[in-house]
């Protein structure tokens, strides 16, 4: 024991040794449930509002993800559908998008800005792209608020098609991991491995709930003058709540 003492922060062996839970430990989500969130694939409801967050695979072994959640009137979402894929290029990234949409408005979607350039490839095609916010201790409490239950429907707040298992995989293995920083003292971080999805979450949740906090409005630039085919959102955006881009990808 004292040799694990010498090797591990004192927090780590208060809990690990003495059975003292003073820091986090162990899965960053552990309300999750598949049995819960987890729930049968169904399809969209065009009446509802429909938006999309993407993490671009720019690092080796990454995969791009990108998916579509659909939020309803209570305010609650569910992640419908998506792609988690490595080695895709904008042009793929694009054309499965354009698939993964078919038929559904777009109001926004949520991006890592470390990648503006992806961004503005996406932006280019008519995607509304909108930067995320990237607090990750705030993201991370945004999702576990959304997997707690809506007294309203007694149902989770956030949901997920069951058919997208990676997905689920990464969520049930999201965990704190400590480092040791350079002046010595230990701070917890979410492991980065299989993370994609997780960090996708983070930015739809805490991004889409933070800009309707704000109350801001959604403007959008360039497009045709009628259809507003092609347009992009401008500065002073917000997601509508019943949607107000139509996604080209739906259209023939």
């Amino acid at each position: 024991m004292s040799e694990a003492l010498d090797t591990v922060s004192p927090e780590s062996f208060a809990q690990e040794y003495l059975g003292a839970f003073t820091r986090k430990k162990g899965s960053i989500w552990p309300r999750f449930r598949w049995g819960i969130h987890a729930v049968q694939r169904r399809p969209f409801d065009l009446t509802m509002n429909h938006t999309g967050s993407i993490d671009f695979g720019f690092a080796i072994g990454h995969p791009t993800s990108f998916h579509v959640h659909e939020w309803n009137n209570q305010g609650d979402v569910h992640t419908g559908d998506g792609f988690l894929e490595t080695g895709l290029n904008i042009a793929k990234i694009d054309e499965l998008m354009r698939l993964k949409t078919k038929g559904l408005q777009i109001s926004a979607i949520y991006y890592d800005h470390a990648r503006p350039d992806l961004a503005q490839a996406l932006m280019d095609l008519g995607w509304p792209m909108v930067p995320s916010k990237k607090d990750v201790t705030l993201g991370i409490a945004k999702v576990d608020e959304f997997m707690g239950v809506n007294p309203i429907t007694e149902r989770p707040r956030w949901t997920i098609s069951n058919h997208l298992i990676e997905e689920i995989k990464q969520v049930e293995g999201y965990e704190w991991q400590e480092v040791r920083s350079e002046d010595g003292t230990y701070k917890d971080v979410p492991k980065k491995d299989k993370d994609d999805f997780c960090d996708e979450l983070r930015y739809q949740l805490y991004t889409h709930t933070f800009i309707d906090v704000e109350d801001t409005s959604m403007i959008f630039a360039g497009g045709d003058s009628i259809t507003g085919y092609g347009g992009h959102p401008s500065k002073g955006y917000k997601a509508p709540a019943s949607g107000g881009y139509r996604s080209f990808a739906g259209r023939s």
